[in-house]
């Protein structure tokens, strides 16, 4: 079993796969807003506040820009009986955001439904310096700036800023994200907001073009019961989403599984029981030994692998309590963002776990992996409660 589901990481599909695929299954699906672009007069008063912004590049406006509070709504009565709803949004991200930097950030994107759950919550970077947590979720793996843009630098929001200044080449990165969530009501109630920090130097500098996002283009289905992907499409989520340490998990896997409930997400948790393998799978079998020196401890946080990141990680709990002040002098003086947000997430459950009575053994629902836990909040509440009684 083992082997199997190495050989569906190892064959792990690009984001391109997953956006074609459910390209595809929204063919058959009731189609209840589209907002190709925007122009001036004719914003559909679904959205609010109608706001347009031209770029520098031309051509058709954006609907934005929205700056760090604000708060972007998309209310759309009148749907058909359905389940599920599945949105794909174009979101452009504008200007200077600082990703998971913690000196001007950290720069945090949220999609939420009113009344709901929170579809997607992350930070982005357009600056070489500092790294983002999309395409997974805040507080979770870390990427460089930009990755998985569908676009990057077509908006021309650079020239707009004049000469290029540090680590900010192309300051406009658009991006093409697919969410679902389980909903029956008739009218649906999307908001989108921004929580970031401009630096007032920048500011002085640019004027108006601060951090911000636009909205480029939008599209919702109303997803009727009994409608799920293809099994080759749950396969493909399934493997991008079980893809071990440093590959980036696509929002669309996420989607993809909402789509099809307890039936994927039973294949899924069965495959990784039979295998016993409850934590992620890594994506070859030479997993970098974890160091074990505190100097190689530190260093091995700011590697370039993912995966050593992460055992360097987990080895910080071994130089705790012994070395406390050396690790809190470190995560306040280091010049590398992650490292001091590593260690100070270290510093935080060392403290908790002292403070605390003993844990109980973790069940085998405790240690599924993180990335497929956090989509029993857009299940459907059937599913979630056979997931809680272990009957997936």
């Amino acid at each position: 079993m083992r082997c199997l589901l190495l050989s569906l990481v190892t064959a792990c599909p690009c984001m391109a796969q997953l956006g074609e695929a459910l390209t595809t299954f929204t063919s058959r699906l009731p189609q209840v807003h589209e907002t190709a672009f925007f122009e001036a007069g004719k914003i559909n008063p679904v959205w609010t506040p109608a706001r347009l912004y031209t770029p520098p590049a031309g051509g058709k406006p954006l609907l934005g820009q929205f700056k760090s509070g604000d708060e972007l709504t998309l209310r759309i009565p009148g749907l058909p009986d359905h389940d599920r709803v599945l949105i794909c949004l174009e979101l452009v991200i504008l200007c200077h955001w600082d990703g998971i930097w913690e000196t001007y950030g950290p720069d945090t994107w949220k999609a939420s439904i009113k009344g709901g759950p929170t579809l997607l919550e992350t930070t982005f970077s357009n600056y070489s310096g500092a790294k983002q947590n999309y395409p997974d979720e805040t507080g979770f793996s870390t990427f460089p700036l930009q990755t998985a843009a569908a676009s990057i630098g077509d908006l021309r929001f650079v020239e707009e800023l004049g000469e290029n200044k540090g680590g900010w080449k192309n300051l406009d990165a658009t991006y093409r994200i697919w969410l679902a969530a389980s909903h029956t009501d008739p009218v649906i109630h999307f908001t989108f907001s921004g929580n970031f920090h401009d630096d007032p130097d920048e500011i002085d500098d640019w004027g108006d073009a601060g951090e911000s996002w636009a909205v480029k283009s939008c599209r919702v289905w109303a997803v009727p019961a009994g409608t799920v992907p293809d099994r080759e499409t749950r396969t493909l989520a399934a493997a991008n989403l079980l893809s071990g340490p440093g590959n980036a998990p696509d929002p669309a896997a996420h989607a993809v599984l909402v789509l099809s409930g307890a039936e994927s997400f039973s294949d899924i948790t069965a495959a990784l029981r039979a295998a016993g393998l409850p934590g992620l799978i890594p994506c070859t079998e030479s997993i970098p030994a974890a160091p074990t020196d505190r100097d190689a401890i530190i260093a091995a946080l700011a590697s370039e692998e993912f995966a050593v990141r992460e055992k360097a990680s987990e080895q910080l709990a071994t130089l705790l309590p012994e070395h406390r002040e050396y690790l809190t002098e470190i995560s306040q003086t280091h010049d590398d963002p992650e490292v001091t947000q590593r260690i100070r997430k270290a510093l935080s459950a060392f403290d908790q776990a002292a403070n605390t009575e003993p844990a109980a053994a973790p069940n085998l629902h405790s240690l599924i992996p993180p990335r497929l836990l956090r989509l029993l909040r857009l299940l459907p509440e059937k599913a979630r409660r056979e997931w809680e009684r272990g009957e997936l």
